[in-house]
């Protein structure tokens, strides 16, 4: 159920890795937060998200997409730097 109220999270998030640079690293998640942040369409987007969920329901779901969408496993919680949206994410580990 959850998955269903958070489609358009994943959305988000998967059209924001398919904008990223390559190679990704470990530090995507904070990338795709940083990635939101910078374009304005995204940025209303992700406060929509956020209005309709709460902020702390999107944050928690961008970091499950995230690794969802790329198959790899959480490493450790690190502090996020260079960004308002979020003050920690997960550091990944690709398959």
């Amino acid at each position: 159920m959850a998955a269903l109220k958070t489609a358009g999270v994943k959305t988000l998030v998967v059209e924001v890795i398919a904008d990223l640079p390559r190679p990704l690293t470990e530090h995507v998640t904070l990338a795709v937060f940083k990635e939101i942040e910078r374009s304005p369409a995204r940025l209303n987007e992700y406060h929509a998200l956020c209005n309709e969920l709460r902020q702390w329901v999107v944050n928690n779901w961008i970091g499950q997409w995230t690794r969802n969408a790329l198959g790899a496993d959480s490493i450790k919680q690190v502090t996020a730097e260079g960004t308002t949206l979020t003050q920690t994410y997960s550091t990944l580990r690709f398959r």
